[in-house]
């Protein structure tokens, strides 16, 4: 049975120090791996909206289980994303939520600035983990999946597959304390999960988006590359682009500017590196920052 953290031991158990020599260089190797790792899952046989693959990556302590399931819709689209996928959330009812973008993660987000403002700096904790994959582990395990035939909701073939990955790797404890501060997030009446499926949820969002950067960039022979990709898109851009919305959840960012960085940066409005410090409350400390 997991125990109740006070938040002076939740607080502990989220910090981590930021370094681009050491945090940033060691998330390139982590994302990287993913990367390979989710591209190579065969998608043969497959095909969006008609036969697709559901595995299980993620169960939380309330019984929720987080898939990835593919083809995504993109591999359909005019320009095509062939290895795009999707995350699934289940819930504990064993019904599925609606499949959510990012702005459904902001509204997410603004539900919790609503009711739990002060506790935001560890969900800017959690988000900057993701963002760099911090703490992240090694697996290497048989994981459930099954085909589905989508139009008729009939599963047609359950089996396990051997997969390695990185995954986020928090305590029972900490999942527990979070649950219980942030209580249920919810979509609609109907679709309520708790604080934990959420941000699994979220890494297996933020994953998709650098293995598509990754393709665009690295795979794709339409695209012209005159140099080395070096991940500047993706996870972590993604991640900071929330960092930024939770800035301004805190009181910490006008709204003017969180709508200017979207608008100048084409979607994207990521905080700059030396404002973790201020929207974790210094949970999360840039030590490149003196």
């Amino acid at each position: 049975m997991a125990d109740l953290l006070n938040r002076k031991q939740l607080k502990a158990a989220l910090e981590f120090e930021y370094s681009k020599n050491t945090v940033l260089k060691e998330s390139i190797d982590l994302r990287r791996f993913n990367i390979l790792a989710f591209n190579g899952i065969s998608r043969e046989g497959l095909s969006y909206g008609k036969k697709e693959r559901r595995i299980c990556l993620y169960e939380t302590l309330k019984g929720e289980k987080i898939y990835i399931q593919f083809p995504g819709k993109e591999s359909e689209e005019e320009n095509k994303m062939p290895l795009d996928f999707r995350p699934e959330l289940q819930m504990s009812n064993g019904s599925f939520i609606t499949p959510t973008s990012f702005g459904d993660i902001w509204d997410i987000l603004d539900n919790i600035g609503q009711d739990h403002k002060k506790e935001l700096a560890y969900v800017a904790a959690l988000l900057l983990r993701v963002g760099y994959m911090y703490g992240y582990k090694k697996n290497n395990l048989k994981y459930d999946y099954c085909d589905v035939l989508i139009d008729k909701k009939v599963i047609l073939k359950e089996d396990k597959l051997d997969f390695e990955w990185y995954s986020l790797d928090i305590n029972g404890d900490v999942w527990y304390t979070l649950n219980d501060i942030f209580d249920d997030m919810y979509l609609s009446a109907n679709e309520r999960f708790s604080f934990e499926a959420f941000i699994k949820y979220f890494d297996l969002l933020v994953q998709n988006e650098d293995c598509k950067f990754y393709y665009k960039n690295v795979i794709d022979e339409k695209k012209e590359r005159k140099k080395e990709y070096k991940f500047e898109n993706g996870r972590t851009k993604s991640c900071e682009t929330s960092l930024f919305v939770l800035s301004h959840l805190e009181r910490k960012t006008k709204l003017s500017e969180l709508l200017n960085r979207f608008q100048n940066a084409r979607g994207v409005a990521p905080i700059k590196k030396a404002d973790y410090v201020c929207v974790t409350d210094g949970i999360i400390k840039n030590i490149d920052v003196r």
